[in-house]
């Protein structure tokens, strides 16, 4: 074979699969290549101008793009998307540290694709923070994982897809962030598993392979939370206490009685900010 026969770059990603056992996916070049941008003002609370504005933007932007493959940095580059319609140089300076430290990390942070038995599920696993973006804003972040049904939630996984970002909808407690980021995860979930489905069925029809996810046969969905009152919650039929997030229990218990969602799981965590 060619000494370079396996490595190619896709849109800023560097691709290693020589060995099929161990695909790599790496955005080092892409972060090393990053400039960050010069502070316009000496007042953290100066608001930039119409072109500070673009630059920071795009500063932010190419940020943005290396969650392709760094979940570190996933929550810092949110709240700094979140300042774009008015950035202050307090924000510049923020991206411009974060830049730093992602450059400090560029040659560590990868993604490796090793071999799973079948058959698979799909961990949606899912996490919050209430009230802690500006103007009393609450975060919600989601990871997709693919793990060999075969053991238990210590098995090895594979990180398929990720996301954290601004709640949409206002929370009165961490009880309701953590159950908007659950929700969230479970809406994201079943796209992942109908690609595994069709990949493992290349000869299914689409109505077929929607049939056998609606009764959930085929990639099994399986919730992970570290708010131990949630998945309480979604195996009773009692009302919860924060009333403005009843809907949304309501929802997570149809998707665990229809089977679509196999399980709602509580895992310990060392800094838990609930329960």
């Amino acid at each position: 074979p060619k000494p370079n026969e396996g490595l190619f770059r896709h849109c800023g990603i560097d691709f290693d699969v020589r060995n099929p056992q161990k695909v790599t996916l790496s955005q080092q070049g892409f972060v090393e290549h990053m400039q960050p941008m010069t502070v316009p003002n000496s007042d953290p609370l100066y608001f930039l101008n119409e072109v500070e504005k673009t630059e920071y933007r795009s500063l932010v932007s190419a940020m943005a793009w290396t969650t392709r493959t760094r979940m570190d940095a996933a929550g810092q580059i949110g709240i700094l998307q979140s300042r774009q319609v008015s950035p202050r140089t307090a924000d510049v300076k923020q991206a411009n540290m974060l830049l730093a430290k992602m450059k400090a990390t560029a040659d560590t942070q990868k993604l490796v694709y090793g071999y799973l038995p079948e058959p698979l599920r799909t961990l949606a696993v899912t996490d919050a923070s209430h009230r802690t973006l500006p103007n009393d804003g609450s975060m919600g972040a989601f990871v997709l994982l693919l793990q060999s049904d075969a053991g238990g939630l210590s098995g090895k996984v594979q990180i398929m897809q990720f996301g954290a970002r601004r709640l949409r909808r206002v929370t009165k407690s961490s009880f309701g962030s953590e159950t908007l980021a659950g929700v969230n995860g479970c809406e994201a979930a079943p796209g992942l598993a109908a690609l595994l489905l069709d990949l493992q069925t290349p000869n299914a029809t689409a109505r077929r392979l929607q049939d056998r996810l609606d009764i959930g046969d085929g990639i099994s969905i399986d919730l992970v939370v570290d708010c131990e009152s949630l998945s309480g919650a979604m195996r009773t039929s009692h009302d919860v206490s924060d009333s403005s997030s009843q809907l949304y229990i309501n929802g997570l218990r149809d998707e665990l009685a229809s089977r679509r969602l196999r399980s709602a799981n509580w895992v310990d965590t060392k800094d838990m900010m609930i329960d």
